[in-house]
């Protein structure tokens, strides 16, 4: 479930940088076809004017691979004074892998000089203009449809199947596929969409007259600005839907208030002195040592006789009070031996098997009398469980070979208690990770990865907002002159204020319709993959949905100087 979870956020948050630099590539586009028109001026043909656009546009990649690595070069001195979601790094630590940078070098050009020639097929470039050429027949929307369909059928056989995601080749293949496709589908769909939305739209107020006819006149314009804001949010609707069906597998609610969050270290082996540590641990202001035991992981060597199957168990050692606390023991004397079921699904060893423990291989044997408990805490147990047991019970042999665990607790609301043990403990160079359990307990790969993919698509979101921006102000640029016309016929600053809003606001709401409808898709169709209970989660969408709304909202406001100083009556002069 976890390669499914990363391999999925992996792949959405790609796809949204490389529709990003799509979008990007086409900037300054108006400026670049007088500039064509003037070469055509000139003397130069068609094929020819093709080709400085082409080159431009490579040239522009090439510039812009260099400054980006000399801003990561720059950047990544100070990444360690930054923290999101208790996530740090140092600055050694943020290194690409040396095969993508040649991948990366050659995929930016290639996209942007692809995407500047395909841009370029509806457009004649004259002497004296450029003009794109009009559409005399409805868009085709079956290829549209068949991207997404594609996908969805992709990813059907393993969907659909009796056997669930297993990292395989075909696995590997086919999730990013789908996705892919899936999400492309959205881009695809947005400017038809938009379109038959907008059509029949007539009447309102002044602004939205001005918003909804701009809209109907823009063609693929209208669509292609927010498609990279509406391809994120579908793909952060499913990948939510997946994290929310993943997080039922992957927490649990431990119980343990969040004021008094539960303190657990294990040492490196039986060496530490645990009486001083205790005493020093003791004398912490907000940190309370509740209780130590000693636990070692047990093995077979030949696995079972019968069935083949090798077994492993966490054995605790500890006298009955301490067990008492890390399971449902009631009756408990000297010398028993309790059995903790796993909350992982796997079986116990059966009774009578000889397990081997430590690096000295110390034999023990799993008594015929032992007792079936539930265990408070899943961290004393392995996949196949885990076996309590008193002092009486096992060789000395066995507990010198064993860790020993602390348990304590600390007090929020004294700030640096954690801290202030994490410092005592981790320069002995004898103690491990310290840590720390509130009232949910999350498996740390999948905490860790939760946290990343948040502070990824946080960094997606900020760089499709930068291209909503520049998309914007680009067109209030194009747009200076009839501004000036308008605001010197007297229209209200207000008036084309509010047009900017619903131009953002109609073509986003529209797109995030569709997102929520193929995210929820993609969605349901992962989860299926994971083996999680199917099923919608509002909340997430509405969430993602907002945060989308509000990119474009930004957008818009920020946009707003701009658009006061170009309404000025100087922008009526030309040369």
């Amino acid at each position: 479930m976890l390669l499914l979870l990363g391999l999925t956020a992996i792949t959405i948050l790609l796809l949204s940088v490389v529709l990003f630099v799509g979008v990007a590539s086409r900037f300054g586009s108006e400026s670049r076809d007088r500039r064509l028109a003037a070469l055509r001026l000139i003397g130069a043909d068609r094929a020819m004017a093709r080709r400085v656009a082409a080159g431009e546009a490579l040239l522009g990649a090439v510039f812009g691979l260099i400054a980006g690595l000399v801003f990561f070069l720059i950047g990544r001195q100070f990444v360690e004074f930054i923290s999101l979601w208790e996530i740090s790094v140092f600055a050694t630590d943020v290194n690409p892998m040396p095969a993508l940078i040649p991948i990366i070098f050659l995929m930016v050009p290639f996209l942007t000089v692809g995407v500047t020639w395909l841009s370029m097929r509806k457009l004649i470039v004259e002497p004296l203009g450029v003009f794109r050429q009009a559409q005399g027949r409805k868009r085709q929307v079956w290829w549209r449809i068949a991207i997404p369909v594609v996908g969805l059928a992709i990813m059907a056989p393993v969907a659909l199947g009796e056997e669930l995601f297993t990292g395989s080749d075909l696995d590997m293949v086919v999730v990013p596929a789908g996705v892919v496709l899936l999400l492309v589908g959205v881009a695809a769909l947005l400017p038809w969409v938009v379109e038959v939305s907008t059509r029949r739209m007539r009447g309102g107020p002044v602004p939205w007259q001005l918003a909804i006819r701009r809209v109907q006149l823009g063609g693929d314009g209208a669509g292609r600005a927010v498609a990279g804001i509406a391809v994120a949010a579908a793909g952060a609707i499913a990948l939510q839907m997946l994290f929310t069906g993943a997080e039922q597998e992957m927490t649990m609610r431990t119980g343990i208030s969040d004021d008094s969050p539960v303190v657990s270290v294990s040492s490196y082996g039986s060496e530490p002195d645990v009486d001083r540590t205790l005493a020093e641990l003791g004398a912490i202001d907000g940190f309370t040592v509740d209780y130590q035991y000693n636990t070692v992981l047990g093995y077979t060597q030949d696995g079972d006789e019968e069935t083949g199957e090798f077994y492993s168990a966490d054995l605790v050692i500890g006298d009955c009070e301490v067990l008492r606390q890390l399971a449902e023991v009631i009756d408990c004397r000297d010398g028993d031996v309790f059995a903790a079921q796993s909350h992982y699904g796997g079986d116990l060893p059966p009774t009578g098997m000889t397990l081997e423990f430590g690096d000295e291989a110390v034999a023990w044997v799993i008594p015929d009398d032992i007792l079936t408990v539930r265990a408070h805490d899943p961290q004393i147990t392995s996949f196949y469980g885990g076996i309590l047991a008193t002092p009486s019970a096992v060789d000395q042999a066995l507990v010198d070979t064993a860790s020993i665990q602390i348990r304590g607790r600390t007090d929020a609301s004294i700030p640096g208690a954690i801290e202030h043990v994490r410092n005592l403990l981790e320069p002995t160079g004898h103690w491990q990770q310290v840590n720390v359990t509130g009232s949910i307990l999350r498996d740390n790969t999948f905490d860790g990865i939760r946290r990343g993919i948040l502070v990824g698509v946080l960094a997606v979101m900020t760089l499709i907002g930068l291209s909503l921006i520049v998309g914007m102000l680009e067109q209030l640029q194009e747009r200076r002159r009839l501004l000036s016309i308008l605001s010197s016929f007297g229209t209200r600053r207000s008036t084309l204020g509010w047009s900017i809003l619903w131009q953002m606001t109609v073509p986003v709401v529209i797109g995030l319709l569709l997102a929520m409808v193929v995210g929820s898709v993609a969605g349901l169709a992962l989860m299926k993959m994971a083996g999680v209970e199917m099923m919608l989660d509002w909340s997430n969408m509405a969430l993602m949905s907002g945060m989308s709304a509000l990119t474009a909202l930004l957008v818009t406001l920020l946009s707003l100087p701009v658009l006061w100083r170009l309404m000025r009556s100087d922008g009526l002069r030309t040369e």
